[in-house]
């Protein structure tokens, strides 16, 4: 299965969320139970990292049976975000150490202007 297209935005100073649902091709939630995820945020295809989001590192929660990533950045994290157009993906590996690819899309940080 292709990685799905997302592309979406953070705004920089705010807390972040973003829930996903993993499905088979016919709608059902697919138990992500023993699946880690790890997501990196990178200046371009091959560039610098922006950020890392990872299942260990507790900015991605697992759902389990239902599926269910939520992905998660607070205020603080979005605030050291630089302004600007990313790329990023997203992958589960499996206990067999099997890597698929779960969506890629460009990612877009705005500025904070407010910040008192």
């Amino acid at each position: 299965m292709s990685a799905g297209e997302y592309s979406f935005t953070i705004e920089s100073g705010t807390d972040w969320t973003m829930t996903l649902t993993y499905k088979d091709a016919s709608g059902t939630a697919i138990n992500n139970t023993s699946y880690t995820a790890n997501m990196d945020i990178r200046s371009a295809l091959g560039g610098s990292l922006i950020k890392n989001l990872s299942s260990t590192g507790g900015e991605i929660t697992i759902g389990g049976s239902n599926g269910r990533l939520v992905l998660a950045l607070t205020d603080t994290e979005t605030t050291a975000l630089t302004a600007g157009r990313y790329v990023y993906d997203l992958e589960l590996t499996d206990t067999s150490s099997n890597t698929i690819r779960l969506i890629e899309g460009n990612v877009t940080v705005k500025g904070q202007v407010t910040t008192s």
